[in-house]
């Protein structure tokens, strides 16, 4: 971002390019899923229009809107209790949830693994990320026709 208009992230366009950037750099390390969830968690904190300490309610509307794909297979209400709750308050996602990949899930966005008798569910972070950058894209698209 060398241009210092870049700077002013209340911009909406100037926001989306920052969260695509800042995704786009990870986006191929397999080793940083977690911090991908972080990011996309709290990058749509940051689209969600909503009252300070009302987040709730909107952020599970915005994930039944904008990734129905992923709320049919997992719940806006699971991925808001167990991924972006646990992950931003407690830094992980809580049991019986956890991370999985394309390499491990294929394009399902949900999984189950049975591990030492216990049942996971879970959630592919590489289709999560991809349907988030999906989803940026026409934001971006929508503000350069604003």
């Amino acid at each position: 971002m060398s241009d210092p208009t870049a700077f002013d992230i209340v911009s909406p366009k100037n926001k989306i390019k920052l969260m695509q950037k800042a995704i786009q750099r990870l986006q191929d390390d397999p080793d940083l899923g977690f911090v991908k969830l972080l990011l996309v968690a709290t990058f749509i904190d940051g689209l969600v229009q909503s009252p300070k300490g009302r987040i709730g309610v909107p952020y599970k509307q915005y994930l039944e809107t904008h990734f129905p794909e992923m709320c049919k297979q997992l719940g806006a209400e699971v991925f808001y209790e167990y991924f972006r709750n646990s992950s931003i308050h407690e830094f992980a996602p809580r049991p019986p949830f956890a991370l999985g990949s394309t390499k491990s899930l294929g394009q399902a966005y949900v999984g189950r693994w049975k591990i030492e008798n216990r049942e996971w569910t879970l959630l592919n972070v590489d289709r999560l990320v991809a349907d988030f950058l999906q989803h940026l894209g026409k934001l971006v698209k929508a503000t350069n026709q604003a």
